[in-house]
């Protein structure tokens, strides 16, 4: 298990399906309630006036079954190249973890390509299939339970839309940043890890320096996320790619690091 995922608690949530195992980090819940007040609060007229304990349930739902379908697709896709892995859902979203360093660059490539995929395909199926049809049954349902039903759908198109570009930007440990190091690892063995973690960590220090004018200059544009939020977070990510840029070795082949939390 990764240390960025964090330790076991006795509070953790585990169960076993497909070959895979989960877990749900107790540090989970906290952080997704706090993260959804954040996006609800940031929006013009949020949907909680009414009953806020629910509609913050409906969004921790709606969360955790992304992150599920996330991880199962780097995982269901690992296991196309005989690699098991466990799917862990904590604090700061989830992670496959397994020992995808043994496979090749190219498999490599796919296994982390598998999480954006399954997003995007979820997505799709939320927008075009299941809010239509919940839309339509709305109709003649219960108004109380329609109204929450689709709002866990709209939810779910928000949250899957968001996370792909999200996950895709060229940051690790975002899954665009993988894609971009492997990428880089294929045509330069030698220099692409460390290409890659330098690029990584300039784009992670001008997303952090722009939500910085962003909450200093209202004006600036911005997509519809907290930059406070998006400063932390991305502050975090620069550092961490400047302490492992730091500690790679010039001018020899590298090694994936254990078990990369996707």
């Amino acid at each position: 298990m990764s240390s960025a995922v964090g330790s076991p608690s006795p509070f953790d949530i585990r169960w076993r399906m497909l070959g895979i195992n989960f877990q749900i980090h107790s540090s989970f819940w906290l952080t997704c309630l706090i993260f959804g007040y954040l996006v609800f609060g940031y929006q013009p007229t949020p949907p909680w006036t009414k009953n806020p304990f629910l509609c913050l349930a409906c969004w921790t739902f709606a969360v955790l079954v992304s992150v599920i379908v996330h991880e199962l697709g780097h995982s269901l896709t690992a296991m196309l190249f005989g690699q098991g892995g466990n799917v862990i859902v904590y604090s700061m979203g989830g992670a496959a973890v397994g020992m995808y360093e043994f496979l090749a660059t190219w498999k490599r490539l796919l296994v982390v390509a598998g999480g954006p995929a399954a997003s995007i395909a979820f997505w799709a199926l939320t927008r075009f299939v299941l809010y239509p049809y919940a839309d339509r049954e709305s109709r003649v349902m219960d108004e109380n339970i329609s109204r929450w039903i689709l709002l866990v759908l709209q939810i779910l198109d928000f949250f899957n839309l968001i996370m792909c570009i999200f996950n895709l930007l060229p940051v690790l440990p975002l899954d665009g940043g993988h894609l971009m190091k492997d990428a880089f690892m294929l045509v330069t063995p030698t220099y692409g890890m460390r290409i890659g973690y330098a690029l990584s960590f300039c784009v992670a220090l001008g997303v952090t320096l722009y939500s910085g004018l962003k909450i200093a200059y209202r004006g600036l544009p911005y997509p519809p996320l907290d930059p406070f939020f998006n400063l932390i977070f991305f502050a975090m990510f620069a550092w961490q790619n400047f302490n492992v840029l730091r500690s790679l070795p010039w001018g020899q082949r590298h090694r994936q690091f254990e078990e990369d939390p996707w």
